[in-house]
């Protein structure tokens, strides 16, 4: 009796020989194994200074073409997200009006009927509980406190015997005139995204800091990768970061600092910054490449 067995990543092949005198039988199976989802990374922004009421943004990378969602236990329900990009899902909502400390958000990922792990996002999530507002209702007429009917008859007969009063100046008005010449200046709409920092073919030493300008309100894709430009063994490339960001009503835009730490900090490794617009069609998409030094 022979027995082998081949790799199962590539097939799942078993072939079992009897040799019984002369007759041998043999078994064999090549059907592919089917893929498992897998989620690679879960941010959300901004994730410092929140109070309820705010609106954040969730991010979720992983394994493209399938259906993601994410959760705050005890405190946001499970909700569904969007994928703007291949493997990038994303969902921005808003906050509950009440504060929690130190929550978790944990994300699913599921690829027909097969699920990836869940994944829970780096930082606790921390809200500060705002008061919502009260609006003061008015005094209805019909329930002043009543008066005696003494207390009428004085206040009747002293409103009938008011003092004269000499009449006053009328009163000055001042009238504040407005500059209507100039024009508050608008914020600038930018149709292709500007990357300010890192500049393309700058030198890293110590972080990756990514600032730029681009329309305001609108929302930016943008991801860091690295690669040392070698293949086989010695080949080295990753992400660093994926995130869809909110602008800033003044148009900016800013991701880190990313410390040069572990394989990041590793000589020559060139780093590429690529920055779009998640909402619009046309993208505008911005792109640099710089190179990191650590020493």
């Amino acid at each position: 009796m022979r027995f082998c067995r081949m790799n199962p990543i590539a097939f799942a092949a078993l072939c079992l020989i009897f040799l019984v005198g002369r007759v041998a039988v043999c078994l064999d199976s090549t059907a592919p194994t089917s893929t498992k989802p897998m989620i690679n990374s879960v941010t959300y922004s901004p994730s410092v200074g929140l109070r309820s009421g705010d609106s954040i943004t969730v991010e979720v990378s992983g394994t493209p073409g399938g259906g993601a969602s994410f959760e705050i236990p005890h405190y946001v329900p499970l909700i569904a997200m969007n994928e703007s990009a291949p493997g990038i899902y994303w969902r921005e909502f808003r906050l509950p009006q009440r504060g929690v400390k130190d929550a978790t958000l944990v994300a699913y990922l599921t690829l027909g009927n097969a699920k990836a792990a869940p994944v829970q996002a780096g930082k606790l999530l921390t809200v500060i509980a705002q008061p919502e507002a009260l609006t003061a209702k008015p005094l209805a007429p019909d329930i002043a406190p009543s008066l005696p009917a003494t207390t009428r008859a004085t206040q009747t007969a002293q409103s009938v015997s008011r003092p004269v009063v000499a009449p006053s100046e009328p009163p000055v008005m001042v009238v504040k005139v407005t500059d209507t010449s100039k024009r508050p200046e608008q914020p600038r709409m930018l149709d292709n995204v500007l990357i300010k920092t890192p500049r393309d073919g700058a030198v890293l030493r110590t972080a990756i800091l990514v600032t730029g300008k681009a329309s305001p309100g609108s929302k930016l894709a943008v991801s860091i990768t690295y690669n040392n430009g070698l293949s086989g063994l010695m080949k080295l490339s990753g992400q660093v970061a994926s995130q869809v960001i909110a602008v800033g009503e003044d148009g900016s835009f800013h991701i880190g600092p990313i410390p040069l730490q572990g394989s990041l900090a590793t000589k020559g490794l060139r780093f590429t910054v690529k920055a779009y617009y998640a909402d619009r069609s046309d993208h505008g998409t911005a792109v640099v490449t710089a190179i990191g030094d650590r020493k």
